[in-house]
C-alpha cells in the first residue's frame, strides 16, 4: 500500500550541503534546521612567553596563557613546554649546620654542604666555616724537623710547635737527658765539691755530674772497721770471723773494733762420767758422774754410754685393763702383758670369759644344718646355730606353696573349694596348685553377638556380626546383642515414565518419580529426562543484563542469546560509537605515529585518536636546546646563563644544545704548590708543583702559594771535588747562631769529612745569611781529619803535586805577608805552582806558573801582584800549587802524615801531647803548618773545595760562573 506524501512537500526548499569545518577549524555553532554550521580559524601557536593550556577541538579553540615569571628569592624548576607553565620554586635556605657549597642559579637551586664538623685526625683548623665556605683543615706538621724539639702538642685550631735544640751544654754543666722529639736537651750545673759525709767516686764528665757516695756511718753488720774514712775513701771495713773454727768455742762477742775471741773445747769426758752438753759455739763440752744401779721398783732399760747415762724404768705393777699376764717381771726385763682377744674371729663363737692369767676361749660354728633339717635361728657370739626337722608333705585338703630352703620349713595353704559367683573352673587343684577360675565374659564385645549362656565350666559365647550387607542388598534391621543384622534386595531399575530420585544406600532402597512432560510457559527445557533425571527447563531471559546486547530471540529449547558488550576498545583502536541493546561498542584504528614534522599533544584515549602539533623548528636566541623533540615533547629550550657567577670560571662557550659552562675555582693553591697564573673569567687559577732543592743546592727562598722554590745553582758532577766540598748556605737556616762543625755536602762523605772549631774566649764562628758565608773571627782553629784511606796524589812527598784547593772567601785584614789564604805544607813544593785570584768582574788579579802557559785562556803570563785584593774584598782563589813561605791570617794548612815521612818528625813542645795516630790526612783552618801557632783569622768563608786533580781551565771558569754572583 502507498502512503500519501505530506501536503507542503511541493513548497519545501533545501538550500546546501552542511558546510564541514577543515582540519585547521573549529565549530563555533552546529547546523540546525534552518542555519548551517559556523566554523572559524584555530588559534595560531601560542606566543613565546605563553603556554598552550587548552588544545583546539573540533568545537573549541586553542587556549594560551602567559607564562608564570620567577621572582626572587625563586628559581625554575621546570622549564615551560608548549603546552606546560614553567614551574618556581622558592631557594632552599642552608641550615645553621650548612654552607653554600654551589650558589643558585636562574634554573638550579642553592646547593648546600654540611660544614666539616672538626678538622679530621691530623688536621688542625685554618679557618673557621662561613655562610659560603667550609671550615678549612690544614695537615698538622708530622714531625719537628732534625735539630728541633715538639715545644706544643698541635690543638683543634693550632699546628705543632717547635724549637732550636740547645747543641752542647755550656761550660760547668753536664747534660743529664738528650734531646726528645717533645723536650730539648736537659743540662744541670755540675757538683763542685762532695758535701759533708760523702767521698768522691767519680770525677765529672760531659753527660755525668760528679760522683758522691755516703760514707759509710758505721761498719755493717758482720764487719769490724779496719780504717777511718777519708775525702776520696770510704770506712774500711773487714769481715767479723763468722764462726770460731771447729774445736774451739767463742770467749768473747765480736766489737765494732775488735774480732771474735775462742778457746779449745775440752775433747773427751774423763771415765766414770758421761756427756750431757755437746760444746757450742760459745760452751766447752759439759760432763757428769754415771748411775752405779738401778733402785728397787726399777729395772735397767739401758747400759750407760759416752754420752748418756744408765737408764732405768719403774716395773708395770699390774696388766693394763683389756691385757693379761704372759710373764714375771726380772732386773732387766718389765712385767709381760698380752692383749685379750677382744672378738672371737668369724666361724666361731665364745665357749669362756678371760681371766687376768688367760685369754678369752673360742669353738667353731656349725657350718650348715643336716640333711633333712633347716635352720631355726642364726649363730651368735656365745651360741652355735639352731636346726629343726623339715614337713615331709603337704596334709590332705591343702596344697604346697612353697618348697622347704636352708631356714625355712615346706609351706602349705588350703585348696579353694568351689569358684565364686560371676566365675568359672578354667584347671582342677593338684599337689602343688589351687583350683584356677576366670571371670565370665559379661557382655558380648562391640561388633558381636552372644550364641551360647555362660556355665560353670564355660564361658558366654559371641559371634561376630554382618559387618555390611552384600553388594545388591540393603540393611533392613540393626543387629542387637543376641541377633545378626537383616539384608532384601535392591530394586534393580526404575519402571518406564519414571525417573531415579535417589540411589539406592545400604538402608535405603532405590528411588523412582515421574518424569515433567512439556515445561510450562516462559520457560524453555535446558535438558532431555534421563534415566536418573526429570525434564529440565530454566526461566527465559527477559532483557539482555547490562554490559552485553541480544544476538537471537528465545526458543522452546533455546534461551535470549545475549554477548558481552566489547568493555574497552583494544589497544591500537578507541571508540566511534556507544554500544545499544541489540549492538556491540563500534572501534577505530588509532593513529599510530604523528607524522613528521610534528609531535603528539595527546595521548589517544579511549574515545578519541591521538593529537598531534607542528614541532618547533630552532631555539629563539639567547636559548639553547635542553632536549630534542620526541615523538610526544616538542624542542625544550632554556635561556642561555648570562655570566658566570662570582667564584668560578667558564670552561666552555654556550652553543645551540649546551649552556655556558662554568666550574669553581680553585680556592688556594694546594700544599707543596705555588700559583703560576691568577684565574680569569675563562681559566681557573694556575698552579705548580713546588721545586726541590738537591743534596748540593740550598734553599734561597722557600716556596710560598705565590712563587716556587730558588734553589743555588750547582756544579755537574764532573766538576765537584772528589775530596771536600763546603759550601756555607747549608748554614744559611742558622743564621747568626753559633757554628762549631761544618759537613761536607757529598752525602757519601758526609759521615767523615765534618769540620770541628775551637779555640780561646775570643774565638767566634758564626753563620752569616747574607753572603752567606761563614763569619770567622778570633784565635780560632778548624781541624779536619779525613779518613787514612782518602787519596790525594802525592800530596806532600813530591814536588809535583797533583790536586786543587777553591776557596770563596772575603779577608777582613790584609797585610803584606798575607797573599792566599791557601798554604799546602810540604817539605818543598819547588816553583811549580799557581795562584788565581778573581774578583766578581771576572778580571785576573794575578798568577803564578813555572814560566808556561796561563792556567785561564786570554790571560796573561805575569808575577804575583805586589799587593793583594783589598780587604773585605769577595775573591775567589784556585790554586794547584803554592810557595813553601808562611801565611798570615786566616791559613789553610794541609797536612798530611806517615810514620815513613821524615820530614815531620820535629813534633815540640805541648802539641807532642795531642797524640796524632801513625797516619792521618788533616786539613786546619787558621793554622800554620807543622802545629804551630794559631792565627788570628779574621775572615768570611764562603765555600771550599779540594778536588784530587788538577782542574782545567773549563772547570775554573764554571766554578767562578757558580760563584761570581757572590762575589759582591
Amino acid at each position: 500500500m502507498i502512503r500519501a506524501l505530506p501536503a507542503d512537500l511541493e513548497r519545501r526548499l533545501c538550500l546546501r550541503i552542511v558546510t564541514s569545518c577543515l582540519a585547521s577549524e573549529y565549530e563555533v555553532s552546529a547546523p540546525t534546521a534552518l542555519a548551517d554550521r559556523v566554523c572559524a580559524k584555530i588559534r595560531a601557536a601560542c606566543a613565546v612567553d605563553e603556554y598552550e593550556s587548552a588544545a583546539p577541538t573540533s568545537i573549541s579553540d586553542r587556549v594560551c596563557s602567559i607564562l608564570t615569571v620567577c621572582v626572587a628569592g625563586e628559581f625554575q624548576s621546570s622549564a615551560p613546554q608548549w603546552n606546560k607553565d614553567r614551574r618556581c620554586s622558592m631557594l632552599s635556605i642552608c641550615k645553621a649546620n650548612e654552607f653554600e657549597a654551589v650558589p643558585p642559579k636562574w634554573d638550579a637551586d642553592r646547593q648546600c654542604a654540611p660544614v666539616t664538623a672538626v678538622c679530621p685526625s691530623g688536621t688542625y683548623q685554618t679557618a673557621e666555616p662561613t655562610a659560603t665556605a667550609d671550615r678549612q683543615c690544614a695537615a698538622v706538621t708530622a714531625v719537628c724537623p732534625a735539630g728541633t724539639y715538639q715545644t706544643a702538642e698541635p690543638t683543634a685550631t693550632t699546628d705543632r710547635q717547635c724549637a732550636a735544640v740547645t747543641a752542647v751544654c755550656p761550660a760547668g754543666t753536664y747534660q743529664t737527658a738528650e734531646p726528645t722529639a717533645t723536650a730539648d736537651r736537659q743540662c744541670a750545673a755540675v757538683t763542685a765539691v762532695c758535701p759533708a759525709g760523702t767521698y768522691q767516686t767519680a770525677e765529672p764528665t760531659a753527660t755525668a755530674d760528679r760522683q758522691c757516695a755516703p760514707v759509710t756511718a758505721v761498719c755493717p753488720a758482720g764487719t769490724y772497721q779496719t780504717a777511718e774514712p777519708t775525702a776520696t775513701a770510704d770506712r774500711q771495713c773487714a769481715p767479723v770471723t763468722a764462726v770460731c773454727p771447729a774445736g774451739t768455742y767463742q770467749t768473747a762477742e765480736p766489737t765494732a773494733t775488735a774480732d771474735r775471741q775462742c778457746a779449745a773445747v775440752t775433747a773427751v769426758c774423763p771415765a766414770g762420767t758421761y756427756q750431757t752438753a755437746e760444746p757450742t759455739a760459745t760452751t766447752d763440752r759439759q760432763c757428769a758422774p754415771v748411775t752405779a744401779v738401778c733402785p728397787a721398783g726399777t729395772y735397767q732399760t739401758a747400759e750407760p754410754t759416752a754420752t748418756a747415762d744408765r737408764q732405768c724404768a719403774p716395773v708395770t705393777a699390774v696388766c693394763p685393763a683389756g691385757t693379761y699376764q704372759t710373764a714375771e717381771p726380772t732386773a732387766t726385763a718389765d712385767r709381760q702383758c698380752a692383749a685379750v682377744t677382744a672378738v672371737c674371729p668369724a666361724g666361731t663363737y665364745q665357749t669362756a670369759e678371760p681371766t687376768a692369767t688367760t685369754d678369752r676361749q673360742c669353738a667353731p660354728v656349725t657350718a650348715v644344718c643336716p640333711a633333712g633339717t633347716y635352720q631355726t635361728a642364726e649363730p651368735t657370739a656365745t651360741a652355735d646355730r639352731q636346726c629343726a626337722p623339715v614337713t615331709a608333705v603337704c596334709p590332705a585338703g591343702t596344697y604346697q606353696t612353697a618348697e622347704p630352703t636352708a631356714t625355712a620349713d615346706r609351706q602349705c595353704a588350703p585348696v579353694i573349694a568351689v569358684c565364686p559367683a560371676g566365675t568359672y573352673q578354667t584347671a582342677e587343684p593338684t599337689a602343688t596348685a589351687d583350683r584356677q577360675c576366670a571371670a565370665v565374659t559379661a557382655v558380648c564385645p562391640a561388633g558381636t553377638f552372644q550364641t551360647a549362656e555362660p556355665t560353670a565350666t564355660a564361658d558366654r559365647q559371641c559371634a561376630p556380626v554382618t559387618a555390611v550387607c552384600p553388594a545388591g542388598t540393603y540393611q533392613t534391621a540393626e543387629p542387637t546383642a543376641t541377633a545378626d543384622r537383616q539384608c532384601a534386595a535392591v530394586t534393580a531399575v526404575c519402571p518406564a515414565g519414571t525417573y531415579q530420585t535417589a540411589e539406592p544406600t545400604a538402608t535405603t532402597d532405590r528411588q523412582c518419580a515421574p518424569v515433567t512432560a512439556v515445561c510450562p510457559a516462559g520457560t524453555y527445557q535446558t535438558a532431555e529426562p534421563t534415566a536418573t533425571a526429570d525434564r529440565q527447563c530454566a526461566p527465559v531471559t527477559a532483557v539482555c543484563p547490562a554490559g552485553t546486547f541480544q544476538t537471537a530471540e528465545p526458543t522452546a529449547t533455546a534461551d535470549r542469546q545475549c554477548a558481552p558488550v566489547i568493555a574497552v576498545c583494544p589497544a591500537g583502536t578507541y571508540q566511534t560509537a556507544e554500544p545499544t541493546a541489540t549492538a556491540d561498542r563500534q572501534c577505530a584504528p588509532v593513529t599510530a605515529v604523528c607524522p613528521a614534522g610534528t609531535f603528539q599533544t595527546a595521548e589517544p584515549t579511549a574515545t578519541a585518536d591521538r593529537q598531534c602539533a607542528p614541532v618547533t623548528a630552532v631555539c629563539p636566541a639567547g636559548t639553547y636546546q635542553t632536549a630534542e623533540p620526541t615523538a610526544t615533547a616538542d624542542r625544550q629550550c632554556a635561556p642561555v646563563t648570562a655570566v658566570c657567577p662570582a667564584g668560578t670560571y667558564q670552561t666552555a662557550e654556550p652553543t645551540a644544545t649546551a649552556d655556558r659552562q662554568c666550574a669553581p675555582v680553585t680556592a688556594v693553591c694546594p700544599a707543596g704548590t705555588f700559583q703560576t697564573a691568577e684565574p680569569t673569567a675563562t681559566t681557573d687559577r694556575q698552579c705548580q708543583t713546588c721545586a726541590a732543592c738537591s743534596s748540593f743546592q740550598f734553599v734561597v727562598t722557600p716556596c710560598s702559594s705565590t712563587s716556587n722554590t730558588v734553589c743555588t745553582a750547582q756544579l755537574d758532577a764532573a766538576d765537584r771535588p772528589e775530596t771536600l766540598y763546603l759550601d756555607a748556605g747549608a748554614l744559611a737556616s742558622m743564621a747568626n747562631q753559633p757554628i762549631s762543625s761544618w759537613t761536607d755536602l757529598d752525602p757519601a762523605r758526609a759521615p767523615t769529612n765534618v769540620f770541628s772549631f775551637t779555640g780561646s774566649a775570643n774565638c767566634s764562628v758564626t753563620a752569616s745569611a747574607a753572603a752567606p758565608a761563614l763569619n770567622i773571627t778570633g784565635n780560632c782553629l778548624g781541624r779536619l781529619t779525613l779518613p787514612p784511606s782518602t787519596t790525594l796524589q802525592n800530596w806532600g812527598t813530591s814536588n809535583t803535586s797533583q790536586f786543587t784547593v777553591v776557596a770563596l772567601h772575603r779577608p777582613r785584614v790584609v797585610t803584606s805577608g798575607s797573599r792566599q789564604f791557601v798554604y799546602m805544607d810540604t817539605a818543598a813544593l819547588g816553583t811549580n805552582s799557581a795562584l788565581i785570584w778573581y774578583s766578581s768582574s771576572m778580571s785576573r788579579i794575578g798568577t803564578s806558573t813555572n814560566g808556561g802557559s796561563s792556567l785561564f785562556p786570554g790571560g796573561t803570563v805575569g808575577s804575583l801582584p805586589a799587593a793583594p785584593p783589598a780587604a773585605n774584598t769577595w775573591v775567589l782563589e784556585i790554586v794547584t800549587r803554592t810557595q813553601t813561605t808562611a801565611g798570615g791570617p786566616m791559613v789553610l794548612n794541609l797536612h798530611r802524615r806517615y810514620a815513613t815521612d821524615t820530614s815531620f818528625t820535629s813534633f815540640t813542645g805541648s802539641d807532642s801531647a795531642l797524640g796524632f795516630p801513625t797516619a792521618f790526612n788533616e786539613i786546619n783552618i787558621g793554622r800554620y803548618w807543622r802545629l804551630q801557632p794559631i792565627y788570628n783569622a779574621e775572615d768570611e768563608l764562603g765555600a771550599l773545595m779540594v778536588y784530587n786533580r788538577a782542574i782545567d781551565s773549563d772547570t775554573m771558569g764554571r766554578v767562578f760562573a757558580l760563584y761570581k754572583d757572590r762575589m759582591v
